[in-house]
């Protein structure tokens, strides 16, 4: 092929993508939308707080798009499974991903995702929840100053559980015995039913859990666990009602870990889309019908926008970075 032939062909082939390209984007704007049902990805196991939250909002978020919304459960690995799964399909809009905070930024800054925090963009978050550090009821430690006590004293004796090493169980039991220094032996689960079961069934000594703050307090009110704290500067929701103590009022020292439940979208959805969907959101999450769900299904609520948790999330994985060596040498990693 001559220079001239291949330079023709080259900028023929070089038009004829862009015009693709540009026929592709014009095409999705066009496009209704939504035209089809809309996904929730909640990477963790059904059960949890962020499953309940995510299907109480189901109905609300469908009335308000006007399609029907599926809630699917892709658990693996502390929420990394499912978050890769989402991140692999279309940024199309029609899927969102619960994501609940420290954890899922966490994961984005971990090797084992091929995304940013910076990749997500927020459409709102309404369920804040408390950490909690529970024992089975025949346990000998009626709080947390007998618990540590124990754990400083007879280190890698006692089981500690929760979902991770990279979920909130995980986050919260490396922050605690880097500041309480404790060693124990952590025993990692893939969903809150799993720790729940493994606690009540005595197979681990202690659960850092949150999400199901109405559950777990029934279950001690049962007799079924000991609620010993809360990692907060102040307990809420049922906890306050419970009158479940602090960890920094029984020890002297700020222990704080809490999370946030909302949903988020591929940060390079079309405009308009998000647009649309974070105004659908709104409205679901602030219906009273739906708040008065939340509160009594999974625990406290408190709106914040879209744009604020954003901004809450792009900037928010400096602490949690100081966490990865102990968090990789827990999940056997360099």
């Amino acid at each position: 092929m001559n220079n001239f032939l291949f330079r023709a062909w080259s900028i023929t082939a070089i038009v004829v993508t862009s015009l693709a390209a540009a026929f592709s984007a014009s095409a999705l704007a066009q496009e209704k939308f939504p035209s089809k049902s809309m996904t929730i990805v909640v990477p963790y196991e059904p059960g949890g707080g962020g499953d309940v939250y995510s299907r109480l909002l189901q109905p609300f978020l469908a009335k308000e798009l006007g399609v029907s919304v599926i809630v699917e459960n892709i658990a693996g690995a502390g929420g990394i499974v499912g978050q890769n799964n989402a991140f692999a399909r279309p940024a199309d809009g029609y899927t969102m991903v619960l994501w609940s905070t420290p954890s899922n930024e966490l994961n984005a800054i971990t090797t084992t995702t091929p995304f940013e925090v910076e990749d997500w963009t927020a459409l709102g978050f309404a369920a804040p929840g408390q950490t909690i550090v529970a024992v089975p009821s025949d346990r000998p430690w009626n709080n947390l100053k007998q618990l540590v006590d124990d754990l400083r004293a007879t280190p890698r004796k006692y089981t500690v559980g929760g979902i991770g090493p990279f979920g909130t169980g995980g986050i919260a039991y490396v922050s605690m015995a880097k500041l309480l220094k404790f060693d124990a032996r952590w025993v990692p689960f893939e969903g809150t039913n799993d720790v729940t079961t493994a606690l009540l069934g005595g197979h681990i000594d202690v659960a850092l859990v949150g999400g199901s703050e109405q559950r777990y307090v029934d279950l001690m009110k049962g007799g079924k666990m000991k609620i010993l704290g809360v990692l907060s500067d102040k307990a809420a929701g049922p906890y306050a009602t419970a009158n479940i103590a602090t960890a920094q009022a029984q020890l002297g020292v700020r222990i704080f870990h809490e999370v946030n439940r909302g949903h988020v979208v591929r940060s390079n959805t079309p405009a308009d889309r998000m647009r649309l969907l974070r105004d659908a959101y709104q409205k679901a999450a602030t219906n009273p019908e739906f708040v008065a769900q939340v509160q009594k299904r999974v625990g406290p609520y408190a709106w914040s926008d879209g744009p604020s948790m954003t901004t809450i999330l792009h900037n928010g994985t400096k602490d949690l970075r100081s966490l990865l060596p102990a968090l990789n040498a827990m999940a056997g990693k360099k």
